[in-house]
């Protein structure tokens, strides 16, 4: 490091004449911020950058895998990292995060995003408040981190300054009001880090553009992969596509003008040499996954190999076009009758109670339309025990609403008996229960084909799920719209994938377990709304039934006239139909 003496009492470091004693870490941070090159005596943005690092947590250990993090966060602006599990993506890019904010807090907007706010708070920003209270050097930031706000900033910024320059933790699931919050203020440098960014929907892509041109912006995306179809896998397409690469490369540049980082178990850090890194996949974790799940599972490829699993082997239970099909409000020719659904939701979420309108299409098909949710909050310290909490709140809700006892339907496994229990006797025997465990069932799929769920789906919570999502796509389930938003998160997160037999293959949906780990909350709302589906196919009314109106006929004609008798004075779905 050079460093020349002077009888002022004067060095010179970096190429800047600075007083003696002038601490090295803001002066790694300045350089690192302009990029001192040696031809002005520096060491170039990534040496500086890695040795502010140093200075910031002297005990990291530094893998193969933060070297090639730090490389592309210097030399790329739009960095796609794909990897197996424990690759200490999340981790490394916190730690990222903060050292590029601290080296300019005044003039940098950073947005840490994924699809859901428990999911954020438990992965990404927990790893971030980790590497802020690990820092050997600490700085005078506020943290804001409640149920409701994640939010970093200089202590001595005014409330103007700290909403345009701090690091905002947010959710991004599919609506307006997420894409207006990613645009985020303007700022001279910009930066977003999406996590679960396969997940994350292609309108919250595009309102990032805008903000993205910034004069000094990156975005950097995570994702276990799983779809190559998506707008993550067209992000990560290589210039010369996809058969210029395989499972084996570590990095290449995208079609989309950026990176893509690729960490494969199989190379990780912790598999040749003597050193072993705390917290990185290890030989045993691989040989333990390869015994257990084999070569060919998706466990296999997501988990170890950090790639796109060969096509046809996992997908999405509920796609986008389901999703869509899903929100549309059902129309009624005739008035439908109340119903709701309810999952317990025991341990530390929170129940889910949606309700609906059942009724008839003209088709003849039986229909339910989703028209709102509610949910329950246990009281602490009561003396009435939670099954007596939920099911006496859940029986007075739906005796609000007219709710009949034979169109309740709820989760009565496991935590969930209990409380079916309790409303059996002081609501009616006639309420509905469902138990999850199980083989699927000897029911047809649909009434237009042969196949039976047994055969089709492994276990009955996949046959219950799949169900559903037939049910929406031939428009006798909807109303998703209406209900709690958590609901089409859960939706879309559930994966499924293809399991070989000796006599064919079933599909079979991944485990909650693994969807609580990305959305950091289990499914309950989700659940709840395929409990619909069941409900219809209780009563006969499953999917593939539909008995096509006949153009011309009596009815449709009554109808046009009343139409026109009414000279338009209300609209054809508030005159003549119920929703």
């Amino acid at each position: 490091m050079p460093e020349v003496a002077s009888t002022d009492g004067m060095m010179e470091l970096y190429g800047f004449l600075v007083p003696k004693k002038t601490p090295l870490f803001p002066l790694e941070l300045k350089c690192y911020r302009e990029n001192r090159t040696k031809q002005h005596g520096g060491l170039g943005a990534e040496q500086h950058f890695k040795n502010a690092w140093r200075l910031m947590w002297p005990d990291y250990e530094w893998s193969d895998w933060v070297e090639l993090i730090v490389w592309a966060w210097i030399n790329y602006k739009w960095i796609n990292i794909i990897g197996h599990r424990r690759a200490s993506k999340t981790y490394t890019s916190a730690h990222v995060c903060w050292l590029d904010y601290c080296a300019h807090p005044f003039a940098t907007s950073t947005s840490l995003a994924t699809v859901n706010f428990q999911g954020l708070k438990v992965r990404m920003w927990s790893d971030l408040l980790h590497a802020v209270a690990s820092a050997k050097i600490q700085q005078p930031f506020l943290i804001r981190s409640s149920t409701n706000e994640l939010r970093i900033f200089p202590e001595s910024a005014s409330h103007e300054a700290g909403e345009r320059f701090q690091i905002q933790g947010i959710a991004v699931p599919n609506t307006q009001d997420a894409q207006s919050r990613i645009k985020g203020a303007h700022a001279p440098r910009r930066r977003y880090f999406l996590d679960e960014a396969e997940d994350i929907s292609e309108p919250i892509y595009e309102a990032m553009g805008n903000p993205m041109s910034a004069p000094d912006a990156k975005c950097v995306k995570l994702a276990n992969p799983v779809e190559k179809i998506s707008r993550f896998g067209n992000e990560c397409e290589p210039k010369a596509g996809w058969g210029s690469i395989s499972e084996t490369d570590l990095f290449w540049e995208t079609k989309s003008g950026g990176i893509c980082l690729h960490f494969d178990g199989l190379q990780s850090p912790n598999m040749r040499g003597t050193k072993i890194f705390t917290g990185i996949l290890t030989r045993a974790d691989v040989e333990e996954t390869r015994t257990k799940k084999g070569e060919d599972s998706v466990e296999w490829w997501s988990q170890i190999r950090g790639w796109w699993p060969p096509d046809g082997l996992v997908s999405r239970i509920f796609p986008s076009q389901s999703i869509e099909k899903a929100k549309q409000t059902i129309i009624f020719d005739f008035i439908p009758e109340p119903c709701a659904t309810l999952d317990p939701a025991f341990e530390s979420d929170d129940a889910a109670l949606h309700f609906g309108a059942k009724g008839k299409l003209r088709d003849g098909r039986t229909a339910i339309n989703g028209t709102g949710s509610e949910t329950f909050k246990f009281k602490a310290g009561s003396e009435i025990a939670k099954d007596y909490q939920l099911a006496r709140w859940a029986i007075e809700r739906c005796k609000a609403r007219g709710i009949k006892p034979a169109n309740f339907i709820m989760d009565r496994s496991g935590g969930g008996r209990g409380v079916f229990a309790i409303m059996q006797m002081e609501w009616s025997r006639e309420i509905q229960g469902i138990d999850y465990g199980g083989s699927a069932t000897d029911r047809p799929v649909s009434a237009d084909t042969d196949d039976i769920c047994s055969k089709v789906y492994e276990k009955f919570v996949t046959e219950l799920w799949f169900r559903a999502r037939i049910c929406c796509d031939e428009g006798i389930l909807g109303g998703l719209g209406n209900l709690n938003p958590l609901t089409v998160e859960d939706l879309f997160s559930r994966r499924y994938f293809t399991k070989k037999l000796t006599d064919g293959t079933v599909q079979v949906a991944e485990k909650k377990e693994e969807m609580k780990g990305r959305l950091g909350r289990s499914p309950d709302n989700g659940d709840a709304f395929t409990q619909f589906g069941e409900l219809l196919i209780r009563e006969g009314h499953g999917p593939g039934r539909a008995k096509k109106q006949v153009s011309g006929s009596r009815w449709a004609k009554a109808r046009e006239r009343a139409v026109k008798a009414s000279k338009l004075r209300h609209s054809e779905a508030n005159e003549y139909a119920h929703s």
